[in-house]
């Protein structure tokens, strides 16, 4: 027996810094995590899910918790969690959100695209984007449009979210990404940032004005989300084997922070971690598979768990 957690999301309840998460298990257990005093302050059974592979916070605060088959909806107000159904698939993955706070997802075994509206309680199934396909494994959200990662043989779709039209969008390189699912989508700037499993573990910027692939890619890529910059910075990071990057959204060049962090990064926060001088201003906020919280300071280079 161990600790299985394969990501995490984050947000405030009562003022307070919080991440949530969820432990495997039968049923998977959803927690809710003070990052001040340390403490796990509720746990909640999914019951019908025996894990979550995605996490999202929506800007009402509201949690969305992808499991299998089913998207569940905490309320840090009323400190629930609802099952809200799905769209008859296995897993629900990729977890992303619109202007109006509608949440978008994909699944397995059909590679579906699936959206839930807060507004109306409207669960729409768009179908399989990728027939043929099992995984439509992650999900990105930018001005009108959901983009896919699809696998086993990896490629993009482009989902129009009001009309249900998509197009495919293939990968630019098939000795780069010579590969299986695009485990990782994020939207950042005008570019949709994909992450390849296998292969490179390559890391892709897709450039949402021109519909071209960037020249630019990075190899060794260990994050199943992209880590955006401090409010107002023009950067996002990744963690490269084990060294965490930073790349300028301008010229996509990446520049080396000096920091370390041995294991994959599985979603992030910026959070300012009260009275301890090696973590001054805001650090990165992360979790680990075996259940380990981690602090990551980028002026002191100290990681902390």
């Amino acid at each position: 027996r161990s600790v299985a957690i394969y990501d995490s999301t984050y947000g405030k309840e009562d003022g307070r810094d919080v991440m949530y998460t969820t432990a495997s298990g039968a049923p998977a257990i959803f927690q809710v995590i003070d990052l001040v005093s340390q403490k796990v302050l509720r746990t909640y059974s999914l019951e019908g899910s025996g894990s979550s592979w995605s996490h999202i916070t929506v800007p009402n605060g509201n949690v969305y918790i992808g499991g299998d088959g089913e998207l569940y909806e905490y309320s840090p107000e009323t400190k629930e969690v609802v099952n809200l159904g799905g769209i008859g698939e296995s897993v629900v993955y990729g977890l992303s959100y619109d202007e109006e706070g509608r949440v978008y997802f994909g699944s397995f075994p059909n590679a579906k695209a699936g959206r839930y509206d807060p507004n109306t309680g409207e669960m729409k199934d768009y179908g399989s984007v990728a027939p043929g396909q099992e995984y439509s494994r992650s999900t990105a959200y930018h001005n009108g449009y959901l983009y896919l990662g699809i696998g086993i043989h990896g490629y993009l779709v482009k989902l129009n979210v009001e009309t249900g039209e998509s197009e495919r969008i293939n990968l630019p390189n098939a000795a780069v990404t010579s590969s299986t699912n695009i485990w990782q989508l994020d939207s950042a700037g005008k570019y949709i940032i994909a992450g390849i499993g296998g292969g490179n573990n390559a890391l892709l910027f897709y450039d949402t004005e021109s519909g071209e692939w960037s020249d630019t890619f990075y190899t060794g890529n260990k994050g199943l989300r992209i880590v955006h910059g401090k409010p107002s910075s023009n950067s996002v990071y990744f963690l490269q084997g084990t060294v965490l990057k930073e790349v300028d959204l301008t010229t996509l060049v990446a520049t080396d922070t000096g920091v370390k962090f041995g294991t994959f990064l599985r979603n992030t926060a910026w959070v300012e971690v009260p009275n301890d001088p090696e973590l001054p201003g805001l650090s990165l906020v992360t979790v680990q598979f075996g259940g380990a919280v981690s602090f990551i300071n980028l002026e002191t280079k100290k990681v902390k768990s």
